[in-house]
């Protein structure tokens, strides 16, 4: 029994060394911490941005998704006959704003021409005056040389008419000289008749005054018909963007009422369902996004004064052992608290540790999930070779 005894104790000592070296070979070097956790993400909350009653709901708890992807829809029909009805509005604010625009046109272009022919006529009346003026006294002068020819030749027609009657001159000197007395009195009656026209002109030509008068009024009335079509082109337009704005709403509301992933990620609540009445703002899904994702760890108390925030970190998963996602510290809890119930053994849930949040950088091909289960080594001093996890 003795010898029996021994042996026991011997072999006994003998596995507790084994096990101590065994357990001692591969624990992390100073400057690493190891600590396990689970895969979390911050929670998006998708809310459907208009009120109204849902039709549809796309995806469900655990569905992958994509930026863009449609989640869920809501009636649409009556926002849809909106659109319609606001376009056919557009559509004749539209052709309200081309019709005063043209008549706008129109009226410009008239405007023009009658400004032009106002300088035109203001340029022209002066020198129509002066020249009915110099018109008038040239036939004057004309009219006063005819008159005094005329009298000259009736004087010398007269004087041989007399010698005539006494044989002094023969008749065909006689008829000469009343022929030349009936050219002077038809030189008379054109000279008269000229000045006559001349008059005509002259009262004519000072009459341009009032003519500028008459333009210049209607150059006035065509410029208020312009800025009354103004006013209708301004206002026009302004009812055009009215019409404008209330196609954009109706359109923004016809596309809120398609509600679609922001980002890429997992869902992990499903809060409506299809045929509920909602109101602005109700949720609809709590969504993690994939490329935000991070472990949530538990660091023992005595280690975690070690930690600062962006200490680096190495996240493994079972799936893929050899290849460590970098992360980084970027939250600390502020108080202790006992290890969560999902840790193994009881020695383990007992103690007193310090939640810490490891922000994965990047998330290859979405490996991690949120509830994937993962280790981590985390580093506190700089030149310490990283290690990995012991299993």
């Amino acid at each position: 029994m003795k010898k029996f005894a021994i042996v026991l104790t011997l072999l006994a000592a003998l596995g507790g060394a084994i096990y101590w070296l065994w357990s001692h070979e591969d624990e992390l070097p100073e400057g690493l911490i190891q600590a396990s956790g689970r895969i979390e993400g911050d929670q998006i909350t998708i809310a459907a941005d208009v009120s109204g009653r849902i039709v549809e709901m796309k995806v469900r708890e655990g569905d992958l998704v994509e930026a863009d992807q449609v989640l869920a829809r809501l009636d649409d029909r009556a926002v849809r006959a909106r659109v319609v009805q606001a376009e056919k509005a557009l559509a004749a604010a539209d052709a309200t704003v081309r019709r005063a625009e043209a008549e706008h046109a129109v009226g410009h272009a008239k405007l023009d021409a009658g400004e032009k022919s106002l300088e035109v006529l203001r340029q022209e009346v002066p020198l129509q005056v002066e020249m009915a003026d110099a018109e008038l006294e040239h036939a004057r002068a004309e009219y006063t040389t005819a008159e005094a020819a005329e009298q000259k030749s009736r004087r010398d027609y007269e004087r041989i008419a007399n010698l005539h009657q006494r044989d002094a001159v023969t008749d065909e000197q006689r008829d000469e000289a009343e022929l030349a007395w009936i050219e002077s009195r038809n030189g008379v009656l054109t000279a008269r008749a000229a000045v006559s026209s001349a008059e005509q002109h002259v009262a004519e030509a000072r009459l341009g005054p009032d003519r500028i008068v008459a333009r210049e009024a209607d150059v006035q009335r065509l410029r208020a018909e312009v800025s009354r079509a103004e006013a209708t082109v301004e206002e026009s337009r302004a009812r055009r963007a009215e019409a404008e704005a209330m196609l954009d709403e109706a359109r923004s509301v016809l596309e809120d009422l398609t509600v679609v992933a922001p980002v890429d990620g997992t869902i992990v609540t499903r809060i409506a369902e299809p045929g509920e009445v909602i109101v602005a703002g109700t949720p609809l899904y709590d969504l993690v996004d994939l490329d935000r994702l991070y472990l949530r760890a538990y660091i023992p108390q005595q280690h975690v004064g070690k930690l600062f925030l962006g200490a680096p970190a190495r996240v493994y998963t079972d799936a893929f052992p050899d290849e460590p996602y970098p992360a980084t510290v970027g939250h600390i809890a502020s108080r202790a608290e006992f290890t969560p119930r999902e840790v193994q053994t009881f020695e383990q849930r007992v103690k007193m540790v310090f939640a810490v949040k490891l922000y994965v950088e990047d998330n290859p091909e979405h490996r991690l999930r949120p509830g994937l289960p993962a280790d981590a080594v985390l580093r506190w001093k700089e030149n310490v070779e990283w290690r990995a996890p012991r299993w």
